[in-house]
């Protein structure tokens, strides 16, 4: 079943692509950062620095949204399901047409929430590896000038941007995939609303002719009630005065 979902699902599939920004090899980056002023090389180091932090920021905001997303989709298919409790009890929804066009509507509407979901589940998980520079890079260079200290960071730090750039815009794409799907819920959803505004206008007659037939019953049953109260009061009323009465010497 899952493998089934995940097949249905992979229309949508995105690979984390190859990066575009400061692709080429740490020589070739070096040698474009070279410089011998260290004024002009900590300005590049601050200005590598943050993009990278603004790449986390971004990462951070999708995930938010893609949080958020979760939580609605879960009350919204919580709600769906209870709705689509009522196809189960055949007094309430009559007639097989009404019960399929019901069924496969809140069927198609419960899919694209599963859909929203999954998606926004990947959107918002850590499924491919955030690059940060290397640790040990940092041993090599204590016996370095801080021209070059600056200038390797910041060799280091504009591939880590990069390739974390490229995470960010799959995460980006899946929220995205997960909007459209939970656009789709929302138009079955006007659907599913639609179709319960037709079905209670097709059978309001029947459901008139049904209030009327009930109302003799209820009206039975009420002047039933009142006469069996009646007859009991008159019964506890009655009894001790005939009683006392009976007991009075005749005159």
């Amino acid at each position: 079943m899952l493998r089934l979902l995940r097949r249905i699902l992979a229309r949508w599939e995105v690979e984390v692509g190859e990066s575009t920004y400061f692709a080429e090899s740490r020589a070739e980056r070096l040698a474009r950062l070279q410089t011998d002023d260290p004024q002009v090389a900590r300005e590049i180091l601050e200005e590598a620095r943050r993009l990278n932090d603004g790449v986390s920021v971004s990462a951070e905001g999708v995930e938010r949204r893609a949080t958020t997303l979760q939580g609605v989709v879960s009350i919204a298919a919580t709600l769906a399901v209870a709705a689509g409790a009522l196809l189960l009890d055949p007094t309430k929804v009559h007639g097989i047409g009404w019960r399929l066009a019901l069924a496969t509507l809140f069927a198609c509407l419960l899919y694209c929430f599963i859909a929203t979901a999954f998606r926004a589940t990947q959107s918002s998980s850590w499924l491919h590896q955030w690059t940060h520079e290397d640790p040990a890079d940092h041993l090599a260079r204590t016996s370095a000038s801080q021209v070059e200290v600056d200038t390797g960071l910041s060799a280091d730090i504009l591939y880590s941007y990069g390739r974390n750039m490229e995470v960010v815009r799959w995460k980006v794409s899946y929220l995205g995939a997960a909007t459209e799907w939970f656009l789709r819920g929302l138009i079955f959803l006007g659907l599913i609303a639609i179709t319960f505004c037709l079905y209670i206008c097709f059978h309001r007659g029947e459901t008139v002719e049904g209030e009327e037939g009930r109302r003799p019953l209820v009206e039975v049953n009420v002047i039933r009630a009142a006469a069996g109260l009646d007859h009991k009061d008159r019964h506890q009323t009655g009894g001790p005065e005939s009683g006392s009465r009976a007991k009075q010497p005749a005159r």
